[in-house]
């Protein structure tokens, strides 16, 4: 199995970003269930700079776009959601309104928040892109938490390895 990874040691990086990539188009992977393990490969075969910087900054890389591609997704495609019958259904009027609320009293501390409790990234990346929060505003949000986040699972991922 060593042999196996430290041959194919160069596509960690592209493997790392194609993962968390697929979560933006609503394959349920965790940016964790990415980050750690890769953490641990490198720590477990003592990998260099050369494999532990491209795959940070493909996890970061990554987590963003991820979040970034899914809130436009919500933002675009939102209204034509709310309008489905099967979507009132689901989610009732005023718990889209008591969301709105929040989003539009707290803005990006609704993401930044929502970053560190596990679970509601997703949810509160929708209910931001439903009602419309700034792409601008959301961008600062999501970029500066990844930018701590994604390293400090990286970084478990090693101590553990």
């Amino acid at each position: 199995m060593s042999d196996f990874i430290t041959q194919y040691v160069e596509y960690l990086p592209w493997i790392v970003l194609a993962l968390l990539l697929a979560s933006a188009i609503g394959i349920p992977i965790g940016e964790d269930l990415v980050l750690v393990p890769a953490g641990i490969l490198i720590g477990e075969q003592m990998l260099g700079p050369q494999v532990w910087v491209p795959t940070l900054v493909a996890g970061v890389v990554g987590v963003a776009s991820a979040d970034l591609l899914w809130f436009t997704w919500c933002s675009v495609l939102g209204t034509r959601l709310l309008h489905r019958r099967f979507f009132r259904r689901l989610v009732h009027p005023k718990r889209l309104l008591q969301a709105k609320h929040q989003v539009d009293r707290r803005g990006i501390w609704v993401i930044v928040a929502a970053r560190f409790v596990p679970g509601s990234r997703t949810p509160a990346i929708t209910v931001a892109g439903l009602m419309h929060l700034s792409p601008w505003k959301f961008a600062i949000a999501t970029i500066g938490c990844v930018l701590l986040t994604a390293p400090m699972q990286l970084g478990v991922g090693v101590l553990i390895g």
